[in-house]
């Protein structure tokens, strides 16, 4: 029986890209995104089985999109967490709406997806896979909400390592420095995109990660562009 995965916010971007790497690796496949279409548009052209409204910033949304994955598929092997904002402020810049976002949807997403997913995971020693970013291990100047969302996904993670390693849970953080994707559009700055990663190169490490041989386990990649931080 082919292995089966979920990808939140998998319509561009990183997301897209891993959903693309896991359907040529056999896995049946679900995405999704916070609109349906979208969400089903991107599955049709990248081969997935299913498309799903998924807002992480609502726990009936969570609900209802890993419902609907578990009654399609039956259950989970693999989750991987990557939906995701990113705005970038220092401190007496930051608004509590910002804040607010950053938090809800960065490390409370990623909370409320898990928790959903965890007793399918969990019944076939499943496998999570955190997309998350260089910015959880260093703190950068003009970033502080979007740093602090994402040193709590760092934390939450390898607390559920721990929590689970011995029912059979693996747990993998891909930490990239800066990708080239949509979530640049809107951030001011003068950013030489040519230079950054490309999405695909998140996937190859995710398609490493998952390749590891089973006696193994790897607990955290950290990638960047060849010249160095942007």
């Amino acid at each position: 029986m082919s292995a089966r995965a979920f990808l939140t916010g998998g319509a561009s971007g990183i997301g897209r890209a891993i959903a693309t790497m896991l359907v040529s690796e056999g896995y049946r496949v679900a995405i999704s995104a916070r609109a349906h279409d979208r969400a089903a548009t991107a599955a049709g052209e990248i081969g997935a089985e299913l498309g799903l409204a998924c807002d992480v910033r609502s726990p009936e949304s969570v609900r209802d999109a890993v419902n609907c994955l578990l009654e399609s598929f039956g259950g989970l092997d693999l989750l991987v967490n990557n939906a995701g904002v990113a705005e970038f402020f220092n401190v007496d810049k930051t608004s509590e709406a910002v804040w607010a976002a950053m938090i809800d949807t960065n490390l409370s997403g990623t909370f409320r997806v898990t928790k959903a997913c965890l007793p399918s995971l969990l019944d076939g020693g499943g496998m999570v896979i955190n997309v998350l970013s260089t910015a959880a291990r260093t703190a950068f100047p003009g970033s502080s909400a979007y740093v602090a969302s994402k040193f709590g996904q760092l934390g939450f993670a390898e607390s559920l390592r721990a929590e689970y390693r011995d029912r059979g849970l693996r747990v993998v953080n891909i930490l990239p420095g800066a990708v080239d994707t949509p979530i640049w559009d809107n951030i001011e700055g003068d950013w030489d995109r040519s230079k950054m990663l490309r999405p695909k190169d998140v996937a190859e490490v995710a398609r490493t990660a998952l390749r590891a041989p089973a006696a193994t386990l790897v607990e955290e990649i950290r990638l960047g562009p060849a010249g160095g931080a942007l």
